[in-house]
């Protein structure tokens, strides 16, 4: 039987692993709007550079979440990933059907402090949001918005709809929970 024990394994390298923690809230409809069948899939890439409109996104995609319903309220989902955060980026695009029209209504995770044009997103797909200045402690957010299909929210007077856009379904917010630097 042979002893490893006082030999060093120099070629095994660790990748780094970082769990996120993606936090969804999904605005309730007005009482007066039924909506059915609410979900959402999101994707991570690993990419140098932002390669959102190149039509072959697969190359880069490392991590697609299965297709996660979506109720009024919160959605909290825990992730990991075995790259370093510095290339990756995240996407997420989501589906509500408005009763009774049968086309669904698509929504997409906008960047911080960004909107897209809704054109840009239904042809390229959602947009791709950096996640390389993510550190423990420190998140990002923005806003889930309708870039196709009926408006899911009816202007109710409600102090909400008074000041914001019925076309914004809900918000969304990533942090890191913990990582792992590599090791070599």
């Amino acid at each position: 039987m042979a002893c490893f024990c006082n030999h060093t394994i120099s070629w095994f390298k660790e990748d780094a692993v970082t769990t996120f923690r993606l936090f969804i809230n999904y605005f309730a409809p007005s009482p007066s709007v039924q909506t059915d069948d609410a979900q959402l899939t999101f994707y991570i890439y690993n990419s140098a550079s932002n390669e959102w409109k190149n039509p072959d996104k697969s190359q880069w995609q490392v991590y697609a979440s299965p297709r996660l319903p979506v109720h009024p309220g919160g959605l909290r989902k825990e992730f990991s990933i075995e790259q370093p955060i510095d290339n990756l980026w995240l996407a997420l695009v989501g589906q509500v059907r408005v009763m009774p029209a049968p086309p669904p209504t698509i929504f997409v995770a906008e960047p911080p402090d960004v909107l897209v044009p809704d054109a840009d997103a239904y042809s390229f797909g959602p947009p791709w949001i950096s996640l390389k200045s993510l550190v423990p402690g420190k998140g990002a957010a923005g806003n889930l918005w309708n870039i196709n299909g009926q408006q899911t929210r009816i202007p109710d007077g409600s102090d909400y709809w008074k000041f914001n856009n019925p076309n914004q379904l809900g918000t969304w917010g990533i942090k890191v929970v913990s990582s792992a630097a590599s090791a070599s």
